[in-house]
C-alpha cells in the first residue's frame, strides 16, 4: 500500500492561540506534560480542545511576568496539539501535549482573553555544507 502524497506533513493553522511557557521549551515530535493556575491559560487550553487542538507554545523571556504580553515571547516556538487536560482540585490544569513543527511568531491579532498570533511553519530541512558537514563529524566523534 502506497502512503498518501502529503504523509508526514503537518498542516499547521495560519493563527494559532499561544501559550506562554516559563522556564521550559517545548520541542516537535516530544510530548510535554505541562501545567497552568491562570485563568487565561486554563481557557485557552479549554478552547483548544473543543478545536482543533492545536496551539502555539512559546518561551517567555522573563519567566516571572504576572502578565505576558506580545512582546514578552521569543519570536520561535512550537506549534503543538494537546491530547488531555485534568482540572485539578486547586483550580490548575495539568495537559498532555506534543510538539507538531517549529514556527515563526508572526503579528498578533487578538490579546484577550489570551494571546492570538499569526505564525508560520519552519523548516527543519538543513542544506550541507562545510559547517554542517563539521558539525556532524563533531557531533558523531
Amino acid at each position: 500500500m502506497n502512503a498518501p502524497a502529503n504523509a508526514g506533513r503537518i498542516e499547521i493553522p495560519a493563527k494559532l492561540p499561544l501559550f506562554p511557557l516559563r522556564d521550559t521549551v517545548i520541542y516537535p515530535y516530544l510530548p510535554a506534560q505541562l501545567s497552568s493556575v491562570q485563568e487565561h491559560n486554563i481557557r485557552l487550553i479549554s478552547d483548544a480542545l473543543a478545536g482543533d487542538r492545536t496551539v502555539g507554545m512559546v518561551t517567555a523571556r522573563n519567566p516571572h511576568a504576572e502578565v505576558v504580553g506580545p512582546d514578552d515571547l521569543y519570536g520561535v516556538g512550537t506549534a503543538a496539539v494537546v491530547h488531555k487536560m485534568w482540572k485539578l482540585p486547586d483550580d490548575s490544569i495539568r495537559m498532555l501535549a506534543e510538539g507538531l513543527a517549529r514556527i515563526a511568531i508572526g503579528e498578533v491579532s487578538q490579546t484577550r482573553p489570551y494571546l492570538v498570533a499569526a505564525v508560520q511553519p519552519l523548516s527543519d530541512h538543513l542544506d550541507r555544507g562545510v559547517e554542517i558537514d563539521a558539525l556532524a563529524s563533531n557531533a558523531s566523534s
